[in-house]
């Protein structure tokens, strides 16, 4: 008579041992593969999880804009694609002289085609800013302001606003292109709160990609 070969005896003996403790798991070909329903409530729930992180990122943390406009010549153009960050602005000292921020007009424009404009911070809070002569003092100090062309002159728009002292809360913004920005010397200093975001990156057009 023609015995097993031991090794083949020795996993008979294991597979009954397993089954006994009920460890092995089902097979794949006893599976049921899941009901199309159920393969559509995940798809809607992971739609919807996808929707609602975008929106969080956008509302919170990443957005990314159109520059509108030619305040910010020669910096940004037209049709410039930025990404602007809004977290930094809700940290201390987050924003900084120099960073180009957006900023929300609905509540000081009824212009339908100015809901948000891009300028860049001069002033911060708690600062002196005085107009004079073409230029910009702070703290009594002048500005030295190198991402403007040579011999570009801050002109005064309004009286009130070329001689003020920030609030604890309040920053003095100015579009590069002097001449045509309308501004905080028109318009007064910004609260924080009318501060969308801090732009991070240029995005388009692709030849002046990075930061400018």
């Amino acid at each position: 008579m023609n015995k097993r070969p031991d090794n083949l005896a020795c996993q008979d003996n294991l597979e009954a041992y397993f089954d006994s403790l009920h460890l092995r798991s089902p097979k794949a070909k006893n599976k049921k593969p899941p009901s199309f329903g159920r393969q559509l409530v995940g798809f809607f729930l992971t739609f919807i999880m996808a929707f609602a992180l975008v929106f969080l990122i956008r509302s919170f943390a990443l957005q990314h804009n159109t520059v509108v406009g030619s305040s910010m010549l020669p910096t940004l153009e037209q049709r410039d694609g930025i990404f602007v960050e809004k977290i930094s602005k809700h940290l201390s000292g987050g924003l900084k002289r120099g960073d180009i921020v957006t900023v929300d007009m609905r509540g000081r424009t009824d212009s339908e085609e100015e809901k948000y404009i891009i300028k860049r911070v001069v002033g911060l809070p708690l600062e002196h800013v005085i107009l004079s002569g073409g230029n910009v003092f702070i703290d009594g100090i002048m500005l030295n302001e190198p991402y403007l062309p040579e011999g570009v002159l801050t002109e005064i728009r309004d009286v009130r606003f070329a001689n003020v002292i920030l609030a604890a809360d309040e920053y003095y913004l100015m579009g590069d292109n002097r001449s045509v920005s309308h501004d905080s010397r028109s318009m007064g200093p910004f609260a924080l709160r009318d501060v969308e975001g801090r732009m991070i990156f240029r995005f388009y057009p692709f030849d002046r990609i990075g930061t400018p």
